[in-house]
């Protein structure tokens, strides 16, 4: 029965049961009841702002900001309806909208400090280091045990050079959750702490808060390369034409090598711990199989063999490559190519085999990389200079390896 034959009760009936499915996870069958609502109430407040968050809990989030902006016509100072369109914006990458809609919720509720902690994170991404401290400073002055705007402040703190204050709150950190990853990593990093491996958990962690800027990030702003640089390098020990039975991609992210790779090879399968990086890849429909997984895990499970096997910026997350070496010798089929990214020591002087740099990445000594080499009986077939990316005002210098298995 069209909504305009329903008498008030009924329509309050109507929306109610929307509410409840909505509520109880039926989001089909919510949405129906509220578009059927909406024909005849197109620009009611609650309603378009109900089907906001059900479209922003679906990730939808084009048609999340697009019922916001017509609930925010009737009730433009509405402090919830703000920041969650800051919410979908922000998941958007429209940071500068998002960080208009952070500023404009804040006015209605000064003290809100989800609203400041999302606001840090977007004065983060666009690299306004100082209003992004005084924003997590906000936070913690409300909660002094806000864990993740400590975490994030200390972060910032180091980015912004000031490493003592950096460390003083990665302490802090530590003494809330003693055994917070990233927070460990980090003092080992700032005090020169001996440390050879990194915890799978600080990387799921890591790259999980990326997941959702990564593409943007690396591409745009960094001016990251390395897909295609990998890509070059193989063009020059296989023809064009080469078609690889079955390409691994380990530390695969959001799927940006995969995608230049994707026409060399029959079957693609990629790996990573972080889960909503998997999430961003399967979007791109390029991988056969996305599996959730560091390489020892992976190792211990696939029985299948990998003809191509490649690993763009994923050793500097690892530190120690004996083991991860010794896992990819057992998937690669008989003259397999291993071709992988590394970065080189911050100080050209720096003979140590490996050293946890000022970045919280692992770089590695040439003859480290060489020796590995040999050791596995692999052949260096390609050994190129590159420029990884840019950060911080400054060129990541590294290589780019081509090896071939025995």
């Amino acid at each position: 029965m069209p909504v305009s034959n329903l008498s008030e009760e009924q329509i309050k009936e109507k929306f109610t049961k929307a509410c409840d499915c909505h509520q109880q996870g039926l989001e089909q069958e919510a949405l129906q009841l509220y578009n059927e609502l909406l024909l005849s109430f197109p620009k009611a407040f609650l309603l378009n702002y109900n089907i906001g968050l059900l479209y922003y809990e679906i990730n939808d989030f084009s048609q999340a900001k697009k019922h916001y902006l017509i609930a925010q016509q009737e009730y433009p100072n509405s402090h919830d309806l703000l920041y969650n369109l800051g919410l979908c914006q922000k998941k958007s990458g429209e940071i500068e909208e998002a960080k208009k809609s952070f500023l404009e919720a804040l006015q209605c509720e000064g003290d809100d400090i989800d609203c400041l902690y999302n606001l840090a994170g977007c004065y983060r991404e666009t690299e306004e280091l100082e209003h992004a401290k005084l924003c997590y400073e906000a936070v913690l002055s409300r909660d002094k045990n806000y864990l993740p705007a400590l975490s994030n402040l200390a972060y910032t703190c180091q980015r912004m050079g000031d490493k003592k204050e950096a460390l003083g709150y990665y302490q802090r950190v530590l003494e809330i959750e003693p055994q917070h990853q990233g927070a460990l990593h980090m003092v080992a990093t700032i005090t020169g702490v001996h440390f050879n491996h990194t915890s799978s958990q600080y990387v799921e962690e890591l790259f999980d808060n990326y997941a959702e800027s990564f593409d943007e990030s690396l591409i745009e702003k960094l001016h990251y390369q390395v897909p295609q640089l990998i890509k070059r390098e193989l063009l020059e020990v296989v023809p064009e034409t080469t078609k690889f039975n079955h390409l691994l991609d380990i530390g695969c992210g959001t799927g940006l090598t995969g995608l230049v790779l994707k026409d060399m090879a029959r079957a693609m399968t990629g790996v990573d711990l972080s889960h909503k990086m998997l999430a961003k890849a399967l979007e791109k429909n390029i991988y056969h199989h996305l599996i959730p997984a560091d390489i020892e895990k992976f190792a211990s499970q696939t029985d299948q063999e990998y003809d191509l096997i490649v690993a763009a910026d994923v050793f500097s997350y690892i530190g120690n490559l004996q083991e991860a070496f010794g896992q990819i010798d057992e998937m690669a089929a008989p003259g397999a190519l291993l071709v992988f990214s590394m970065e080189r020591h911050e100080n050209e002087n720096e003979i140590a085999p490996l050293q946890l740099g000022t970045t919280g990445r692992f770089t590695h000594s040439l003859e480290y990389i060489t020796t590995l080499a040999r050791e596995h009986k692999m052949t260096i077939l390609r050994q190129t200079e590159v420029t990884l990316r840019e950060e911080a005002a400054s060129s990541i210098q590294g290589w780019l390896f081509v090896f071939k298995t025995a």
